[in-house]
This record gives C-alpha cells, sequence and structure tokens, in this order.
C-alpha cells in the first residue's frame, strides 16, 4: 500500500469552522458587490414594458456625444502616454543632456502630488457642509439641515468642534447631540460638554 495517501481528512468540524470563518467575508461582498450588480444588470434590461433593450437605445440616444467623447479622451491620453513614456525611455538609455534630465526629473515628479489630490477631494465630498458625514447626521435625525456647517478650514484641514463625553447627554437628548456637533473656536478638540 505504498500508493496511498496517509495524510489525515480534515474532520467535518473543522471545515464547518472554515466557512464560518470565511461567512462574514462573504456575506459582505454578497450583500455590497454581487447583489447590487445582479440588480443592475437586471434594471439594465427591464423597462415598464417589460425586458429589452430600451434603456440602452435611450442611454445612446442622450449620452452618445458623452460616449465619443470619452473615447476620444481614452484614444488621445493612451497614444501621447505612449510616446511620452517612449521619448522617457528612449533618453534614459542614451541621452546625457543636463538640461533634459532636470526637465524629466520635474516631470517625474508629477505624479506624485495625485495620492494628495484625490484624498484631499474625497475630505472634501465627505467633510463638506453637503458631504457625506452632514447627510448622514441629517438623515439620522441629529441634526437639522439648517445647521450643518463644513468640517473644513481654508487649510483643508478639520475645525476643531466640540465633541460630548459619552456619558454626559442622556441618549434620547437629541439637543445635547445637536450642541455638540457645532463648531467651537475655543477649546480642545475633545471637550466636555455638560447638557
Amino acid at each position: 500500500m505504498a500508493g496511498r495517501d496517509t495524510r489525515p481528512s480534515l474532520m467535518p468540524r473543522q471545515r464547518l469552522f472554515g466557512l464560518l470563518l470565511v461567512a462574514p467575508a462573504l456575506a459582505l461582498v454578497t450583500a455590497l458587490f454581487i447583489y447590487p450588480l445582479g440588480l443592475s444588470v437586471a434594471s439594465a434590461f427591464s423597462h415598464p414594458g417589460g425586458v429589452g433593450l430600451d434603456n440602452f437605445a435611450k442611454a445612446v440616444e442622450l449620452y452618445s456625444g458623452d460616449m465619443l467623447y470619452t473615447v476620444f479622451i481614452v484614444v488621445t491620453s493612451t497614444a501621447l502616454t505612449g510616446l511620452v513614456a517612449t521619448a522617457i525611455a528612449g533618453y534614459l538609455t542614451m541621452g546625457e543632456t543636463p538640461w533634459l534630465v532636470a526637465g524629466l526629473a520635474w516631470l517625474y515628479r508629477w505624479p506624485l502630488f495625485i495620492p494628495f489630490i484625490v484624498a484631499a477631494q474625497c475630505m472634501r465630498t465627505f467633510l463638506a457642509k453637503n458631504g457625506l458625514a452632514n447627510n448622514t447626521f441629517v438623515a439620522s435625525g441629529l441634526l437639522d439641515a439648517a445647521d450643518t456647517v463644513s468640517l473644513l478650514d481654508w487649510r483643508g484641514v478639520m475645525k476643531r468642534h466640540a465633541i460630548s463625553a459619552p456619558g454626559d447627554c442622556a441618549a434620547s437628548s437629541r439637543s445635547c447631540c445637536r450642541r455638540s456637533l457645532r463648531p467651537s473656536w475655543s477649546g480642545s478638540f475633545f471637550r466636555s460638554s455638560r447638557c
């Protein structure tokens, strides 16, 4: 019996434990990606009269100019990127001009700024007066729309806010929560306020 596998097989209980470990991640992927994707595909082909391609015909009718512009931008940017990359690669292998080296060094540093621009745009989208944070507070009833303020100042960083300590307010006190989310131009970042 030399060809027989002598490794112990996984017990059904161990397999179940492994599946239980994977289940939360699988549930999130299903709920946040697979279900919305399936719903989007199904709704793309459905219309009040049944199933068909009417939504796609309407999209082409309304957005054909935008689609052509997108294709133009993609083709142009790909061609320009290829030309610039070829020029840089050619110079790096054969060139020795000092002013061109300085130009390439300047050009090389430009992509380093992109993550900062993306992060700033995300912060602005989340923390602006009509951003995700304030819209969530308004939708949950913690703030009125008129009471919202931008959580960014002229430097683009978070303003100082008075945030109540968790035990200071009664759970049902909405006015205390509203007061705690309003800006405070003095004091420390975390400050206790009694309601």
